[in-house]
């Protein structure tokens, strides 16, 4: 073994320990109430790596945890010494994270990193053997695997999932917190291998963690210590992380120190290794946007003058008039307490009328408004069209005063050019419309980052005017933001202003885009990759709330992965071709099989991405939409489901019983707010190899005609469906929604309204799109009690079912002869 390999810190002991243990075993470590994760182990780790590993992936304070130990037996034991090896206990089911002082769990807060305190550590930071910045950054996401599941000899490694380091180098800390004291090994100055170790004590000088060692010069001095006040920001970070060429180390705070920031920039700088391409590629211009209200002063022709005779001045007769046009008469008064009266079209806005009238009696437009007379509020935005103000408003008499005006839409404009549209709605401004660009910039400054509304919109529709791999070069173009060429010192002052809080609203917001619309990352290994790369290049900041993303960021694309595995591991299930079970369906109760029904239908529908109920409105492939398509073809099996239960049975007693149970299922479905399964089922009955059925039919019990009667009154689709729209209102989740009804109410929010807004996306078109979207979304907020039965499970995912409607027909003649 060479010097270099037998003189290491604990940094590179722990993450040696983590990549041998690649092949042997898998500990699930329960971090809070709210989860868990799992990590490699070897038997000769200590409990105190194994947390430093766990806190170092999840950037927790390690110095106030401790670990417990949970058998199989279900006994726990929390007071244990921490030194001891994990091959030191037996039968461990699993561990868990709790508090050192109080032995108490942790809550899901304490994993939020921006929320963590430092100020209270009494830790020591040791760091690690100079690495170069390749071994620090490199490797992929390693995947989650089962607890205690050996892995060594058991298929290849594309068989196992992608292999990887941990994330100790993932995430770039080469800093180690350490417990107490450590031994470290030193070099000799010849070389060799010295016997002997020192043993360095930690000591907390004025808040602040120090190592010393004599005998060193300064420029072989390096330290991490900070002020308290520093320490104790709440977005600091439980680790830093340092490089060093020696393993010769004095730390103390009276020294010249070098913060975390200088030191970063010292391993950026001695590294040769490149950022990614697409990191590299030239930012997007950040410039200040000049603001205006909307004085469009639209064509006056049209507005006329109605005179005390109720004549119209022929001055202002139109000879191109169209008889359809809508006018409506409206009085106005003058500053001179005179009042004329005006016939205008209802699409002119009030600041056109204004000019007319003023150009007209010599009034000053631009010192002038309209005020209203109604009781109500004075002001008369000058944006509303006529027909709205005297239409919706009731409005028929407005005064002219000397006071400024006031306009509902506000524009935003870059080289002459409007870039956004903003509308003042209860208070508060909202995008109307935008460019592409725009609206990006919008989802990336100080302004957006408070409207939760706009944010929920755009991660949910941006996908109507842009692809995810676009959306995403941008968001990081936003990231990389260069001032504008020539820049004059207003530019620059602006650039140098906003660059900071840019960047930390693209790492939010890419935190955001991932914990809730993984569907994008899901559908492209690409843009997964680049979203890692991304979150690693946050490492790199000086700021250090935005290196606290790092870890975050990849705790929630292990998460997200691991989930939508979980899913498509599901649905291949369920989708895979199998035996059909043979039909139980006389041996269940309605009540049963409908409570089943119901739970396996809630999943499948909680299951569907918001994403995809957009994508089939504009649409998209079939493979944009995986589970809403696995969702609707649900809706086919069951309506051939009950098709083909009722004409296998050719004796007329079974067939009246199973017509019977199917109505009284359906009935109970309804009841249970199954309406998915209301309208499959009912779907199945109407079926005309089943509606010929008629001694069948005639055979049913008066009280399931009735049931039948009710229900066929439910599914009426006069007057747009009212009956089961009514029924909906009233409805308390759980729900299982019948979609068509959504999906039309989509269509039309789609169809009737344009896509650009005087060249702009119109983005109020996407937020009503958007909110019934998330009416959809609400309904899976509360889910069906109640346990699965895994055999009754196996019969509603796999029943008999024959969907050729020949076959069905013949089976049907077999059943009753004409």
């Amino acid at each position: 073994m060479s010097l270099s390999e037998s003189i290491k810190s604990p940094q590179q002991k722990v993450t040696n320990v983590l990549k041998t243990a690649d092949q042997q075993l898998y500990l699930r470590v329960h971090i809070s109430d709210a989860g868990s994760t799992v990590i490699p182990v070897s038997e000769s780790m200590t409990l105190t790596e194994i947390l430093l590993a766990v806190c170092l992936k999840r950037g927790l304070p390690a110095s106030t945890l401790k670990l417990s130990v949970v058998y199989k037996t279900g006994t726990e034991e929390s007071e244990v010494d921490q030194s001891r090896t994990f091959g030191d206990f037996k039968n461990v089911d699993y561990i868990k994270i709790i508090n050192k002082s109080t032995s108490k769990y942790l809550t899901e807060s304490i994993l939020n990193l921006s929320g963590c305190n430092i100020g209270s550590m009494e830790s020591v930071n040791v760091l690690a053997k100079g690495k170069s910045k390749e071994d620090i950054r490199s490797g992929m996401f390693p995947k989650t695997r089962s607890a205690f599941t050996t892995s060594s000899g058991q298929g290849s490694q594309d068989e196992r999932g992608t292999s990887s380091p941990s994330l100790l180098k993932k995430i770039g800390i080469a800093a180690v917190e350490i417990f107490g004291q450590v031994e470290v090994k030193e070099p000799s100055q010849d070389g060799s291998d010295v016997s002997e170790t020192k043993l360095y004590q930690q000591r907390m000088s004025n808040g602040s963690a120090s190592i010393s060692s004599g005998g060193l010069d300064s420029d072989r001095r390096l330290s991490l210590a900070q002020t308290q006040s520093q320490l104790s920001q709440p977005q600091n970070q439980s680790f830093y992380l340092a490089s060093r060429k020696s393993s010769f180390v004095n730390i103390t705070p009276q020294q010249s120190a070098i913060s975390f920031n200088a030191t970063l920039d010292k391993l950026e700088r001695d590294s040769n290794t490149p950022k990614p391409d697409f990191l590299t590629k030239e930012g997007a211009t950040l410039k200040q946007l000049a603001v205006r209200v909307n004085r469009s002063r639209a064509n006056t022709d049209g507005i006329q003058e109605v005179h005390k005779r109720g004549s119209i001045d022929s001055n202002f007769i139109l000879a191109d008039d169209k008889p359809d046009k809508q006018y409506v008469n409206l009085i106005v008064t003058l500053p001179n307490f005179r009042s004329v009266t005006i016939r205008a079209p209802t699409d002119l806005p009030m600041d056109a009328i204004l000019n007319f009238v003023c150009s007209k009696h010599g009034v000053d437009f631009e010192t002038h408004t309209f005020h209203r007379n109604d009781g109500k509020e004075i002001v008369v935005e000058m944006d509303r069209t006529l027909g709205y103000v005297a239409q919706e408003l009731k409005i028929e008499e407005v005064f002219i005063v000397p006071e400024d005006k006031i306009y509902r839409s506000t524009y935003l404009s870059e080289d002459g050019n409007d870039v956004m549209m903003l509308q003042t709605i209860q208070g508060r401004l909202q995008v109307m419309a935008g460019t592409p660009q725009k609206l990006i910039a919008r989802l990336t400054d100080e302004e957006g980052k408070n409207d939760h509304d706009f944010i929920e919109t755009f991660l949910l529709t941006f996908r109507y005017f842009m692809p995810a791999d676009e959306c995403f070069r941008h968001v990081v173009s936003r990231y990389n933001c260069v001032p504008p060429n020539n820049p004059t010192e207003d530019d620059l002052a602006f650039y140098n202003k906003m660059k900071l809080p840019i960047q930390q609203c693209v790492a939010s917001i890419l935190e955001v885009w991932a914990a809730g619309h993984w569907h994008d990352f899901a559908l492209s290994s690409e843009l997964k990759a680049n979203l890692i790369q991304m979150a690693q290049e946050f490492m790199y900041n000086d700021d250090i709330s935005i290196r606290s993303h790092t870890p975050r960021l990849l705790d929630i694309i292990e998460k997200q992965t691991h989930k939508y595995e979980e899913m498509y591991s599901y649905y291949k299930m369920v989708e895979r071709k199998g035996k059909v079970l043979e039909s139980m369906l006389l041996e269940l109760s309605p009540e049963i099989l409908s409570h089943q029904i119901c739970i396996h239908n809630f999943k499948l529908f909680r299951n569907i991405h918001p994403i995809e109920f957009l994508h089939q409105i504009w649409g998209s492939d079939r493979e944009m939409t995986p589970y809403l398509n696995f969702f609707i073809d649900r809706f086919d099996k069951e309506s051939y489901w009950v098709a083909t239960e009722i004409v296998m049975q050719k004796d007329l007693k079974k067939r009246v019983n199973v017509l019977k149970t199917f109505i009284l299922t359906t009935k109970a479905c309804q009841e249970a707010n199954n309406f998915f399964s209301l309208f499959s089922f009912m779907s199945g009955l109407g079926l005309s190899p089943v509606s010929r059925l008629k001694k069948t039919w005639e055979a049913l019990p008066d009280k399931a005609k009735q049931v039948y009667e009710e229900l066929e009154k439910i599914i009426d689709p006069s007057r747009n469906m009212k009956n089961y729209r009514d029924l909906l209102a009233k409805a308390v989740p759980p729900i299982v929604p019948f979609l068509p009804i959504y999906l039309k109410d989509l269509t039309f929010m789609n169809d009737g309204n344009s896509k650009m807004v005087e060249g702009m996306i119109n983005f109020e078109k996407l937020r009503m799109m958007g909110n019934r979207v998330k009416d959809i979304v609400s309904l899976v907020a509360v889910e069906y009690k109640g346990a699965a039965m895994p055999h009754i499970q196996n019969y509603i995912a796999k029943p008999p079912v024959e969907k050729n409607m020949a076959k069905l027909k013949e089976m049907s003649l077999e059943c009753e002869k004409p």
